[in-house]
C-alpha cells in the first residue's frame, strides 16, 4: 500500500461519516452567511472602498456558484423539498430582493443624511433596488430550475437504465 493511500485511508464508519458531513455542511453555511454579512457591513454601512471588501465578495460568489452547480450536478436541491416550482421561485425572489433592498436603502439613508430622508425619496431608492433585482432573480431562478429539472431527469433515466442492466444479468 502506497504512502498516499495509507495516509488517506478511511477509518470511520457510516454514522461517523454522516456526522462529519453534517459538521462540514454547517461550517459551509456559517462561512457563507458570515461572508455575506461582512460584505454588507463593509460595503453598505461602513462605506469602505471596493478594494477592502472585494475579496469577501469574490469568496462569497464562489461559494454561491459552487452550491448551485453542485446541487444541479447531483440532482438534489435540499433535504426538505424535492420539487421546487415557480411559486417557490417567486417567493425566494421577493424575499431576497426585499431584504437586499431594505439593507441598501438603510445604507443610502445613513450615507445621505436627512436631506434624502423623506418617505418619497426612500421609496424611490427602495424601488430602484427592488424591481430590477426581483426580475434578475426570477430569471436566474427559472433558468437554474430548468437546468436542475433537466439534470434530475437525466440522472433518473441513467438510474433506471442501470437498474434494468442489473436485473438482466
Amino acid at each position: 500500500m502506497g504512502v498516499w493511500k495509507r495516509w488517506c485511508k478511511k477509518e470511520i464508519d457510516e454514522r461517523q461519516q454522516a456526522d462529519l458531513n453534517r459538521v462540514t455542511g454547517y461550517g459551509y453555511w456559517i462561512a457563507f452567511w458570515l461572508l455575506l454579512a461582512a460584505f454588507i457591513v463593509e460595503a453598505v454601512f461602513l462605506k469602505r472602498p471596493v478594494s477592502e471588501w472585494v475579496v469577501e465578495w469574490a469568496v462569497f460568489m464562489i461559494l454561491a456558484v459552487y452550491e448551485v452547480t453542485a446541487c444541479i450536478r447531483i440532482g438534489v436541491w435540499s433535504e426538505g423539498k424535492q420539487n421546487v416550482g415557480w411559486k417557490d421561485f417567486v417567493r425566494y425572489s421577493l424575499i431576497g430582493s426585499f431584504l437586499f433592498s431594505v439593507v441598501m436603502t438603510v445604507g443610502w439613508y445613513l450615507d445621505m443624511g436627512k436631506e434624502w430622508g423623506s418617505v418619497g425619496n426612500l421609496v424611490i431608492i427602495f424601488g430602484t433596488f427592488f424591481i430590477p433585482l426581483v426580475i434578475l432573480m426570477l430569471v436566474t431562478f427559472f433558468a437554474a430550475g430548468k437546468i436542475f429539472k433537466w439534470r434530475r431527469r437525466k440522472l433518473e433515466e441513467k438510474f433506471a437504465e442501470d437498474s434494468e442492466d442489473e436485473e438482466n444479468e
